[in-house]
């Protein structure tokens, strides 16, 4: 069975952190701090889930919803 790839984008390093910490191990986990890392992993690392801080300074995570949305 294939693991499942997650990106986790929030600003809150705590949050980022504590997120990891309990899910490795289920997936295969990138992370970032802002929206325009988020946005490079998104085409790079093709996450199957995504946990994305809707309010980042920058590029926001409506704007990466909005441009990814097919």
């Amino acid at each position: 069975m294939e693991t499942k790839r997650l990106l986790i984008a929030d600003d809150s390093p705590i949050i980022v952190e504590d997120l990891v910490w309990r899910l490795k191990g289920s997936f295969e986990i990138r992370h970032c701090t802002d929206g325009y890392t988020a946005h490079s992993l998104l085409r790079s690392y093709r996450p199957h889930i995504v946990v994305l801080d809707l309010m980042m300074k920058g590029l926001d995570g409506i704007a990466l919803i909005n441009e990814f949305q097919e």
